[in-house]
């Protein structure tokens, strides 16, 4: 089944000996800092490459189908969630306390992130077919722009009408 929310919560991590790390000079534990910092981006990315080309190897070579987890459970999910999260809560002031964090940390970061970037869906249905928006020209829309990290880039060019679509690929 597809679609859960433990399936967000993945995490990349270089470990270190406490102790040999805060014992090396501050220039060495700041290119550390950075190298793990670049390497946890690099394995994302990859992530989302070698992730995005298994599921469609799975589908096609595999012949396997996969299903979106119903609304219902992933609902039941959070109410689940919400039990245990005020019963350790109780047990546990630390546990509490980080709690509280990241449910600010989420409320303030989910509501910037709806409100500034587009919706998953438009940028997956534009660049699905961009041979069509290539030969097109429509009028009267606004400007449109669009890109995502490993992708196409999809920029409409605009004044009162559209002069022309265009897609760039950096791959």
């Amino acid at each position: 089944m597809l679609q859960s929310y433990h399936q967000n919560a993945e995490q990349f991590e270089i470990l270190f000996n406490k102790d040999k790390f805060n014992g090396l000079p501050a220039k060495l534990k700041a290119i550390i800092e950075n190298a793990v910092e670049a390497a946890n981006s690099d394995m994302w990315w990859k992530s989302i490459d070698r992730g995005s080309k298994d599921y469609i190897w799975l589908q096609t070579e595999g012949k396997v189908k996969f299903y979106k987890t119903p609304d219902a459970i992933l609902q039941k999910q959070l109410e689940i969630f919400d039990q245990i999260a005020e019963r350790k809560s109780a047990e546990n002031p630390m546990f509490k306390e980080i709690l509280e964090s990241q449910r600010a940390f989420a409320k303030r970061a989910v509501a910037w992130d709806m409100d500034y970037n587009v919706g998953r869906r438009m940028p997956i249905i534009i660049t699905l077919a961009p041979r069509r928006l290539q030969r097109r020209k429509a009028k009267g829309i606004t400007i449109i722009s669009i890109s995502h990290p490993g992708a196409a880039s999809v920029r409409v060019v605009v004044s009162k009408r559209i002069e022309y679509a265009e897609i760039t690929n950096y791959h």
